[in-house]
């Protein structure tokens, strides 16, 4: 969704900016400072026409490289509403923010907007930006309300999947009635079905190129309970190309109190209840293992009313497609020592 804003300056598009055609181009550049926006719109030769200013947290949304696309969203709906107040449209807004280097993105966003006077003609069957209801693609997003009733839809179609599940093993073996064989053929059926998925988003990691996940939250002491236990874990969390969000609680050697491998059902029932509009991806990375190595695994919740949880192991290298060099700096695996061989003392 777009950030909450706040206009501060009266939007003033001079007549003389509008072609004979009736359209006027204009500028739409913002800089973020103290977890605060500050977006303007002007004319090529720097005329200010308006400020708006966007506020957030500024400690969810530190240095968050996809703030500028939800700054460019909020922006969107400032000039759509503050034109039409003024018997003005809105055509098209287009974001730019791929202009800025890597190192500039989180503190700048672009944008070039198309504004319309009563001397524009619209062609027919043309859709303009201020005819769509949220924001204009490639910025729209499905609101909360959609993700959250499509969550709960399928939350309500595992449920009757693990009732069937939990059935078709108390049948009796010899019962070959059609309704035995129909249940049975549909477990089966369902089995399938979550292993293929399982792979598929294997597959979809293994194959995904750099850069496709956005850091956008992470905390140092994310607080989680267990065993009657309060727990701090890092937690990070990004939000993937295909829309969904995935989440990685890091442990360490250091850490204290209950590990996140014995109380995972809870850390995965916080997840989802801090993001409940949402399609979550859940990883448990270890910085050592016994070996002195990182481990990563692939959390699936297949049922967090009864606790019950899933583990997949993930290769590091498929974690690295995904996520790149963001999501850590992995540390040096500790040097094992070998094996005390009596014959390395004879001389």
């Amino acid at each position: 969704m777009a950030l909450p804003f706040r206009q501060t300056t009266e939007l003033a598009i001079p007549d003389e900016l509008f072609s004979e055609h009736g359209l006027a181009v204009l500028t739409v550049h913002g800089g973020r400072a103290g977890g605060h926006w500050h977006i303007r719109i002007t004319d090529p030769s720097g005329v200010t026409g308006g400020i708006v200013t966007t506020y957030s947290d500024p400690q969810a949304a530190s240095d968050d490289p996809t703030y500028p696309d939800l700054a460019v969203e909020a922006a969107y709906f400032w000039i759509r509403d503050a034109v039409a107040d003024r018997g003005l449209r809105l055509l098209q807004l287009e974001s730019l923010n791929d202009r800025y280097d890597a190192d500039q993105r989180p503190y700048f966003c672009l944008a070039q907007a198309v504004i319309a006077n009563a001397a524009f003609v619209p062609e027919p069957g043309v859709i303009y930006a201020d005819q769509i209801w949220e924001v204009p693609a490639p910025l729209r997003r499905k609101s909360p309300a959609t993700l959250a009733a499509e969550r709960a839809a399928r939350t309500a179609q595992r449920e009757r999947d693990d009732q069937i599940l939990a059935a078709a093993p108390l049948l009796d073996p010899a019962d070959q009635s059609l309704e035995a064989r129909h249940l049975r053929a549909v477990a089966a059926s369902i089995r399938d079905h979550r292993e293929s998925e399982l792979r598929r988003i294997e597959f979809a990691i293994e194959d995904a190129e750099p850069a496709t996940a956005h850091l956008i939250r992470q905390e140092l002491r994310w607080p989680f309970t267990g065993n009657g236990q309060t727990a701090h874990r890092r937690l990070r969390l990004w939000r993937l190309e295909d829309g969904r969000l995935a989440a990685m609680i890091t442990e360490t050697p250091e850490d204290t109190g209950p590990s996140i491998s014995n109380v995972m059902e809870d850390v995965a029932r916080k997840l989802v209840d801090e993001h409940p509009a949402e399609d979550l991806l859940i990883i448990e990375h270890r910085t050592t293992n016994v070996l002195g190595g990182e481990t990563f695994e692939m959390v699936t919740t297949l049922d967090l009313e009864r606790g019950i949880v899933r583990w997949e192991e993930m290769e590091p290298d498929q974690v690295i497609a995904t996520f790149g060099d963001l999501y850590d700096k992995r540390p040096k695996p500790r040097h094992v020592p070998d094996p005390y061989d009596p014959a390395d003392d004879e001389e």
